[in-house]
């Protein structure tokens, strides 16, 4: 685990920060929140997709924003 309570993997990822920084170019409203809520869940499933090894956070990160519910302050359910 990095300084931030992350657990480090694999991925190009280092913190919350990229996560929130990806998220605001797509214009995600609530950022941090966001990002926060994904790197916590993905971390807690060792960055795993189903039975697979997260390759790219990005894309999923995407996915991630196009899935939140619009309008709402309800947490994402995956």
């Amino acid at each position: 685990r990095d300084v931030t309570g992350v657990q480090t993997c694999a991925l190009p990822i280092s913190t919350i920060q990229d996560v929130f920084e990806h998220f605001t170019q797509l214009n995600v409203s609530d950022a941090m929140k966001h990002a926060q809520e994904f790197v916590y869940f993905y971390d807690s499933k060792g960055w795993m997709v189903g039975k697979n090894k997260m390759k790219i956070w990005k894309s999923a990160a995407g996915r991630w924003a196009i899935n939140l519910p619009k309008g709402s302050n309800k947490p994402l359910i995956v």
